[in-house]
Parts: structure tokens; sequence; C-alpha cells
């Protein structure tokens, strides 16, 4: 399922609109490549939402990347970190694609 609501060119025109400095303090955006609007889809859509949000309101520890998973009648079978925009998830070259200790994130 494509988001029609949503599209990857957005990200862009977010940061230009965002009129507070570079808003890292207070907005992180991150892209979940493969899911579907609110969840399903084959990429890994499955991540603890509240925790996050816990850790950096309470804590105040700011997210840089996110562990997400992705089942398969109900056995997790992917794992990837999402990174906070502008960056993305890169394989390191070696490893299972499928694990998300291959990948670190990085710019573009």
């Amino acid at each position: 399922m494509v988001s029609r609501l949503l599209s990857a060119e957005m990200p862009p025109i977010w940061t230009k609109r965002r009129s507070l400095g570079d808003g890292s303090d207070w907005a992180r955006l991150f892209m979940l490549p493969g899911m579907g609007h609110c969840s399903g889809g084959e990429g890994p859509d499955s991540f603890d939402k509240i925790g996050v949000m816990e850790e950096w309101v309470e804590r105040g520890k700011a997210p840089e990347e996110i562990l997400t998973s992705h089942k398969t009648n109900g056995k997790v079978d992917r794992t990837r970190p999402v990174c906070a925009y502008p960056q993305i998830a890169k394989y390191k070259g070696s490893g299972s694609v499928d694990d998300a200790g291959s990948f670190v994130c990085g710019a573009k």
C-alpha cells in the first residue's frame, strides 16, 4: 500500500518550513522504507513508539536512530535501524541484509 498523503519528497519541504532553527531539539523525522501508511508492507514496521518518546521527553535522550522489525507469521524475519532525517541506513557491506547490525546511519 502506498500512502497518497505522504511522500518521500516531503522531508526537504518539511525541513525548509521549520522556522525555529533546525528544530532537532523538538522534532525528528524518521522515514520507514517499505512500510504502508500506518503499518504493514514489506519493510520493517514495528518499533517501540512510546518507549522512544519516553526516552526523549522524560530522560532528555533524543533519538538518532530507532530499531525496527518486520514479522512474517508472527516471527521477526528482519530488523533495521531507521535514522533521523536526513541520514539513512547504509549497508556496511557484510552480514545479513535482514539484520540491523549490518547497517549504520549515515549521509545519503
